[in-house]
């Protein structure tokens, strides 16, 4: 099981060669296409223009994004060739192959997700684009769940090793659906832990439990699975413990909420996770 398209974005944030070398590793090992979005931040200058002079100051801003938007795309690109030639992928057009290409960026970032994010299996993130740092405030984090893509947040860029993996398993269809978009990963993973933390006597009645995810998961190929449970009323710091005792390179888990990164992961498990600046790549899906 192998993913075909990837996605990795980028928004002029410190960690951003971090997913580039993330979305590289991948590319390779599963000789997929990598697409890479420069997605720059944008600045509504004619929105400004009425308080500080109009149409002048408003083409003296345009001019000045435009120029800081091809500027920003033209270093992204040199990044993405460096990683291309050390990974052993193409650069350019083709269909064949572990490759590498450069997405077009769209005047808006959502528009440039929207038209990236349907075909991609995979999107690869860096940690301060989910805290909505740098020259974003959260936008990005918003698009991706918008479009419910799949969001590999690279911490330490280890997803693509063959490490252990946990998956944090509580039989919610957004929990289902970070399985299946790890799915990839968690077939080449030494090991993989399905934990479940209940938060009261038991899990809901009309949801799969946890023997039956790993069930799922040995059909699918994964090679050694086991399963972790503990009643607890602070699952995520379980789940937080778990992953540093094991060294696991991967956390798989459901995302809660609606559309707003930083303020609708309901239940707190989620939003604990984000929330950690250290520790294993995190997988997440809406």
């Amino acid at each position: 099981m192998t993913y075909a398209s990837l996605l990795t974005v980028v928004s002029g944030s410190a960690d951003d060669q971090r997913a580039i070398e993330l979305g590289g590793a991948l590319a390779a090992r599963h000789g997929a296409l990598l697409r890479v979005l420069p997605a720059a931040p944008y600045v509504a200058a004619s929105a400004w223009a009425g308080d500080f002079g109009g149409a002048i100051i408003a083409g003296e801003l345009a001019e000045v994004m435009v120029r800081t938007q091809a500027e920003f795309v033209a270093a992204t690109e040199i990044h993405v060739r460096t990683m291309a030639v050390a990974k052993g992928l193409e650069f350019g057009v083709g269909e064949t192959g572990g490759r590498v290409q450069m997405a077009q960026a769209a005047v808006l970032p959502w528009q440039s997700l929207s038209q990236e994010c349907p075909l991609a299996d995979l999107t690869v993130i860096g940690q301060s684009a989910v805290r909505g740092e740098g020259p974003w405030t959260g936008l990005l984090g918003e698009a991706l769940m918008e479009a419910r893509a799949p969001v590999l947040i690279a911490r330490q860029g280890c997803a693509a090793d063959t490490g252990a993996a946990i998956v944090a398993w509580n039989g919610s269809l957004e929990a289902g659906r970070a399985v299946k978009a790890a799915l990839p990963l968690l077939t080449l993973a030494s090991r993989v832990i399905v934990a479940q933390s209940v938060e009261g006597e038991e899990l809901e009645s009309d949801r799969p439990d946890a023997d039956r995810l790993a069930a799922h998961l040995r059909r699918s190929g994964v090679h050694e699975v086991s399963v972790w449970r503990r009643q607890s009323r602070h699952a995520a710091e379980d789940l937080i413990t778990l992953s540093r005792e094991l060294s696991v390179s991967l956390l798989v888990s459901g995302a809660y909420g609606h559309s707003r990164l930083r303020e609708t992961f309901l239940g707190g498990v989620t939003q604990s996770l984000l929330r950690q600046e250290q520790g294993c790549d995190l997988l997440i899906a809406h």
